[in-house]
């Protein structure tokens, strides 16, 4: 039988004592994990948006070749006259950017002839924000650069990505 308050010569079991430091040490080990896992998570949706706007790029790509422009390429309102391959990455990043959104595609509007996107990382906090860019030049970067500034990813000025950090 367990004796919690003391023990007999040659008697087996654990004291109170040696239970509950053994459980104030399980205790500690976890709450460091958890709080390591926390920013994992981050860093996960952020991966998942790299991937999902690095597929936008090929579909981009594959869009083009088949209508010659870029120009109905874009990341609007779900339901949107996407392609469906689009659409499905579109859905992707705002999934997992919550209430950041979708992303944002210009398109330069006579020709078609180039776009830039962007989506806002999950990583982004109220101080800095970060950004995830592609454009049609084959630019795929990482910025604390806002794309729509007066120089960059802007419609009828600039379709290039803001350099990266």
């Amino acid at each position: 039988m367990i004796q919690f308050f003391s023990k007999r010569r040659g008697e087996k079991g654990f004291t109170l004592i040696e239970l509950l430091v053994v459980i104030a040490i399980i205790g500690i080990l976890a709450g460091i994990v958890l709080v390591a896992l926390g920013g994992a998570r981050t860093r996960a949706r952020d991966a998942r948006i790299i991937s999902a706007m690095s597929q936008m790029r090929t579909q981009a790509e594959l869009f083009q070749v088949d209508n010659l422009s870029y120009l109905t390429f874009d990341c609007g309102a779900a339901g949107a006259a996407n392609p469906a391959a689009m659409e499905g990455v579109c859905a992707d990043v705002n999934s997992q950017n919550g209430s950041r959104g979708r992303p944002t595609v210009t398109v330069e509007p006579a020709a078609g002839a180039a776009y830039c996107a962007w989506a806002v990382l999950a990583t982004a906090g109220a101080t800095i924000d970060r950004w995830y860019c592609i454009d049609s030049t084959g630019t795929a970067v990482t910025t604390d650069t806002n794309p729509t500034g007066a120089t960059y990813c802007v419609a009828a000025t600039s379709y290039v990505c803001p350099p990266s950090i």
